[in-house]
């Protein structure tokens, strides 16, 4: 149960959570291993948490070997894309995310990757700024 931020983080799972203001549906690919997908992307605050694991779950991802695999394990970013196993559009439903701001959201019930296509800017400099402070104490 961890949350990650960084650009390229990815998770693989049976079942995830997905939260954005701007989810868009794209096109179906085939993909070697897992079959025909959708593929998604999602913009302005998007998450995706793991809800269900792969079973059996797998040493490493199937499409990405540094995937994430636990459960709870959640992206958090200002934009992501997702794949999810099927040809069926999921059926975003609208939530308060915030007190004045609505997000979509969504449950996938097959196979699920997502990766994050871009940071959170304001977290990446502040990890950039804790490493300077951390190597000039060193």
């Amino acid at each position: 149960m961890a949350d990650f931020y960084l650009s390229s983080e990815s998770i693989e799972c049976e079942s995830a959570l997905i939260n954005s203001r701007k989810p868009t549906i794209g096109a179906i690919i085939e993909i070697d291993q897992i079959g025909r997908c959708r593929k998604y992307t999602c913009d302005l605050n998007s998450s995706a948490q793991i809800v269900k694991e792969l079973f059996p779950k797998p040493l490493h991802g199937t499409l990405k070997d540094t995937s994430k695999l636990d459960l709870d394990d959640k992206l958090v970013c200002q934009a992501l894309f997702l794949f999810v196993q099927g040809i069926k559009n999921l059926k975003f439903s609208v939530i308060n995310l915030s007190g004045r701001h609505k997000a979509q959201e969504a449950t996938t019930k097959s196979f699920t990757y997502a990766e994050i296509s871009k940071p959170f800017e304001h977290v990446i400099h502040a990890i950039e700024n804790r490493n300077k402070k951390y190597l000039k104490n060193s």
